[in-house]
């Protein structure tokens, strides 16, 4: 090696010790607490209209899923990614909270959702009377049905929903019944196949032509 490619290389090493030094001690950094603040303000609230125009449910979605949402297993088929264990989409929206708003008066009224809730669904039935959504958990997507006029919510229990490929319910034109796309995982599912090559294993010998 040249000279100067040698004294070139050992510039290089040495200018890179301090930086390797210092890594045990460098921590995460934080914005200004001005730029910190605008990220963290509260998220822009959405609204969705009751088919009879007299309620508003209005939902607070999710900003900043956190790492343990983000690092769940995901799946890749055809061009989707799969949440295996909510037989939804990996990552999908959602919101945290839900009150209905009268719009005639605009008393509002808080929905006591599950602990941790992932709502990527919500429904009101065709008269208003009542609504339903979909809640996401590690177990499972669940259905939950509401009465607007109480805004009381109970789960539906033995149903697990499939949001993949669109409105994982949807209500019946009465108004009292929602029909639902059920998951079809099975209670115990296989081991999902490894990805890995094992390299260990000796080609077979390739049989000569037989001349």
């Amino acid at each position: 090696m040249p000279v100067r490619l040698r004294l070139t290389a050992a510039l290089a090493v040495v200018a890179l010790l301090p930086s390797v030094a210092r890594g045990d001690t460098i921590s995460y950094r934080q914005p200004p607490q001005a730029i910190a603040d605008v990220y963290h303000a509260p998220a822009l609230p959405a609204t969705i209209v009751s088919p009879t125009h007299d309620t508003l449910a209005v939902v607070t979605p999710l900003r900043y899923p956190p790492i343990a949402d983000l690092a769940r297993p995901m799946l890749r088929i055809a061009g989707l990614r799969v949440d295996p264990a909510t037989n939804g989409p990996h990552h999908a929206v959602a919101f945290t909270s839900l009150a209905l708003v009268r719009v005639a008066n605009g008393e509002s009224t808080t929905v006591g959702l599950p602990p941790n809730a992932r709502v990527t669904a919500m429904r009101f039935s065709p008269d208003g009377a009542h609504f339903a959504l979909a809640n996401a958990t590690p177990d499972g997507t669940d259905l939950y049905l509401g009465t607007t006029a109480t805004a009381a919510l109970v789960r539906a229990p033995g149903v697990k929903l499939n949001g993949l490929f669109g409105d994982p319910f949807a209500w019946m034109p009465g108004g009292t019944h929602s029909s639902s796309a059920p998951s079809r995982a099975p209670a115990r599912r296989r081991m999902r196949p490894s990805s890995r090559v094992d390299r260990s294993c000796k080609k077979p010998a390739a049989k000569r032509a037989k001349s």
